[in-house]
């Protein structure tokens, strides 16, 4: 029977829990992700680790929700620092790739097969719940631009896939190769600067 811990204790664990489950999917993809090694490179038993979670998948997902609140918060303190409408779009398209490289459990979680994997053992309900959230998430960066005028609402209104873009682009970077996955990037963000803000600089 796994020992009790003290409430100190259970909030460390659960921090290491998800540390090791961020660096799991990295290593191993959620389908090859498993409790023993991850209870094991916390430091707990396989039992202890069902005092915190009933499943393996719904670790992985309290992970990934860690890293989207740290994408998050790093894209708002970016988009503070920029000292014009331009240079927050450009910022923005350009921390969604970079997003991915800082972030590479995001790319794993990008292949429709280890995402199908992690959903299929969480709630519906609570899949729409963080779907909606990120929605919106994006949706008021997109209406703030519009109420200043950076970006006019039919185009605002057209930015909802710029993220689903930037993975897709990611996901295919070994194809394209290092270089030019790098000119293609340039390419890509410099003409949708132009055209969403009129920005050609």
């Amino acid at each position: 029977m796994p020992r009790s811990f003290s409430d100190q204790e259970k909030v460390e664990i659960r921090a290491r829990l998800i540390a090791k489950a961020i660096d799991s999917m990295e290593r191993y993809g959620v389908r090859k992700s498993n409790v023993e090694w991850i209870a094991k490179a916390t430091g707990i038993s396989k039992g202890g680790f069902y005092l915190f979670y009933s499943a393996k998948e719904e670790l992985l997902f309290d992970a990934f929700l860690s890293v989207q609140s740290n994408v998050r918060a790093d894209l708002l303190i970016g988009l503070k620092k920029q000292s014009s409408g331009a240079d927050e779009v450009r910022f923005f398209l350009e921390f969604l790739f970079l997003s991915f490289e800082k972030y590479p459990v995001l790319t794993v979680l990008g292949q429709s097969e280890e995402l199908s994997a992690l959903m299929r053992g969480i709630d519906p309900r609570r899949q729409k719940a963080e779907s909606r959230a990120d929605d919106l998430f994006f949706q008021e960066i997109y209406s703030d631009w519009k109420r200043r005028q950076i970006v006019d609402g039919q185009k605002a209104a057209r930015m909802a896939g710029l993220p689903g873009m930037a993975l897709a682009l990611t996901l295919e970077k070994e194809l394209i190769g290092t270089r030019r996955f790098k000119d293609t990037k340039s390419l890509l963000i410099n003409g949708l600067v132009r055209e969403l803000t009129g920005d050609g600089s």
